[in-house]
């Protein structure tokens, strides 16, 4: 398998920078998902990995080598395509023989290892088919066995979209896991599905407008994240965000008050933070409790109930205080109707804050 390395990779496009200085270490056995939206970069990061797409700066190294000036076929690496780019004029075996071909391997070989890939993908049964006469599903499990043939160093994957692609996506996510178990394989896999990268991957990166937002396991992205961006990205409901201003530093962290005039104390180390700044204070539904008193780890929090939901042994709030909005996601049910007072208890460990550029305050060593 094989660890690879991006340094300050930069990319360009349709006149426009699609990775702006890309820094990055994907890790020998891990599957790691890149996250975002449509136009975030993700794909032209894998084509950058495998050699597709021309890097204008910056360094792609595999296994510690500078791939550079290598070509696509001469990577450690294999990219699986969505749509598949299937040669049109070949057979089925003879594009999954493809780069065996290339790589110059006995003919006793190739056939031995086309026919386990096909087997291995449900496509023994159509070898001496053209690309036009399967299906779009057949394709894709060719486009696959070609990749698994030549057992790189790491596969590139990028999953079906559109419409009625959803089964698609269910058998590659089977064929991600059965590979990682199989081979402790090095996959990276982009998505726009939030949901997929948090249960498929080992580690995500969370990509925006050509750049990484964060790179770290699932639960680092939803307990720590780096920046308002990440912290807005995942949650349902979305993460609460409270207007705040900075009123102390020191040894127990820092205070803020809100603006409905609550104190709050975070185990949090200032860093360059200054009395008086405004800041922005974030915690997630699921961390909100109801209570009657403040604990010494929690700040109460008055708000007026909005609306209830209970669903599935669990009581959706919306509330407003004078702080803001506020949401909570509670077990049980709650017996309380929409426009009572109630008291959200909020755990300082669980509070983030983020400076007026957006950036999260680190955890006060120790806290």
């Amino acid at each position: 398998m094989a660890n690879i390395t991006l340094r300050g990779v930069v990319a360009a496009g349709d006149r426009r920078v699609v990775l702006d200085g890309v820094d990055l270490d994907i890790r020998d056995g891990e599957v790691t998902a890149l996250l975002g939206a449509a136009d975030c970069g993700k794909l032209t990061l894998l084509k950058a990995i495998a050699g597709i797409v021309k890097i204008a700066a910056g360094e792609v190294i595999i296994d510690g080598r500078a791939v550079n000036t290598l070509k696509a076929g001469q990577r450690n690496v294999a990219m699986v395509f969505q749509p598949p780019t299937l040669l049109p004029h070949k057979s089925v075996f003879d594009n999954i023989a493809f780069p065996l071909r290339m790589a110059k391997r006995a003919s006793a070989a190739i056939d031995s290892d086309v026919r386990a890939a096909a087997a291995r993908c449900g496509v023994a049964d159509v070898l001496d088919k053209k690309p036009k006469k399967l299906t779009e599903e057949q394709r894709r499990r060719v486009d696959l066995a070609r990749a698994l043939v030549r057992q790189p160093g790491a596969y590139l994957i990028q999953p079906p979209s559109g419409k009625n692609a959803e089964e698609g996506r269910a058998w590659m996510r089977r064929q991600i896991v059965q590979l990682h178990r199989e081979q402790d394989a090095t996959i990276i896999y982009a998505t726009e599905d939030k949901a997929e990268a948090l249960r498929l991957a080992d580690r995500i990166v969370l990509m925006d407008a050509g750049t990484v937002r964060q790179v770290g396991a699932p639960a680092a992205l939803l307990d720590r994240p780096a920046n308002l961006f990440v912290a807005k990205y995942f949650g349902a409901p979305p993460m609460n965000l409270l207007a705040a201003v900075i009123t102390a530093t020191g040894e127990a962290g820092v205070t803020v008050r809100l603006s409905g005039g609550e104190t709050l104390t975070l185990p949090l180390a200032p860093g360059m933070a200054l009395v008086g700044e405004h800041v922005t204070l974030g915690v997630r539904a699921n961390h909100v409790t109801l209570g009657a008193q403040t604990k010494s780890d929690t700040a109460l929090v008055e708000a007026k109930l909005q609306n209830i939901e209970q669903k599935r042994g669990k009581t959706r709030l919306r509330t407003q205080s004078e702080a803001g909005l506020l949401r909570a996601v509670v077990p049980g049910e709650v017996a309380a109707k929409p426009g009572d007072i109630v008291s959200l208890a909020l755990p300082l460990a669980r509070c983030h804050l983020f400076d007026d550029a957006g950036e999260a305050f680190k955890p006060r060593p120790g806290a």
